[in-house]
């Protein structure tokens, strides 16, 4: 009876032992695959939250996502009937776009992004817009003999914006990359703002200046650095007896996320 009770007693320490021991190894195995989804995940994260691990990790499943929320820091600038008057340096604006990223295949070598974008100019000069309401044109001059000169003269203005973009990304987590697209939108406000000796003045009747415009844009850079380019194809303002001016900026593109 004795010898009975210590076979069972054996019997049943040898099936606890084997299953602390299947527990801890499907404990370890369990910690490893974690620890490998938070590598994975905190790796390839995009942006400045690449270290974030608060959402399932992508590998395996589709392309990794790049460049949704992208903030460029831009120069201001018009090409075309300028009259000798000069843009400053520091006319300095800024576009937030927030896009989807459309992988083409698993490694996200290529991609599709398409989005909204809100971009502000902010272009300082030396010259004058003089509108004339009964032509409906409006025109860019240096100033005339006589008058006041302006301080701090500068164009304002405010646009929404569907940004497309085709992109192009060598493999790999630091990745070298290139976007080349285009984006159209619509103007929600613009003035012309400057000072003349202590007074404060701001313009918003520029009867023809365009509702619309359209251009293309290009990135260039590493992971979620790039330089930043657009040119605008579509005028400035719509009269023909206006100044002719095409709107540009580039500069410094940022990847949030």
């Amino acid at each position: 009876m004795g010898k009975k009770v210590q076979k069972t007693m054996n019997y049943r320490l040898i099936i606890f032992v084997s299953f602390i021991c299947l527990f801890f190894t499907k404990n370890s195995f369990s910690q490893a695959d974690t620890i490998k989804k938070q590598d994975t995940q905190s790796r390839y994260n995009p942006g400045l939250l690449w270290r974030f691990t608060g959402f399932e990790p992508r590998y395996g499943k589709e392309g990794e996502k790049y460049d949704r929320l992208v903030v460029d820091i831009c120069y201001n600038d018009w090409l075309g009937d300028k009259n000798g008057t000069k843009t400053q340096w520091y006319s300095i604006g800024y576009n937030i776009n927030l896009l989807f990223d459309v992988p083409f295949n698993k490694q996200s070598t290529a991609s599709m992004g398409i989005g909204l974008s809100f971009s502000h100019v902010n272009l300082m000069n030396n010259g004058v817009l003089r509108s004339n309401d009964s032509l409906e044109t409006t025109t860019l001059t240096p100033h005339f003999a006589g008058e006041t000169p302006r301080k701090m003269n500068k164009f304002v203005a405010n646009y929404i914006e569907i940004p497309v973009e085709f992109r192009f990304r060598s493999p790999g987590y630091q990745h070298f990359k290139f976007h080349l697209g285009f984006k159209a939108g619509v103007r929600i406000s613009s003035f012309e703002r400057w000072k003349e000796g202590s007074k404060k003045f701001k313009e918003f009747n520029h009867p023809d200046i365009a509702r619309f415009r359209y251009g293309i844009t290009a990135r260039i850079g590493i992971r979620n650095w790039a330089l930043f380019g657009s040119f605008f194809i579509s005028d400035l303002f719509t009269n023909s007896q206006s100044s002719q001016l095409l709107p540009y900026s580039f500069g410094i593109s940022l990847s949030l996320f």
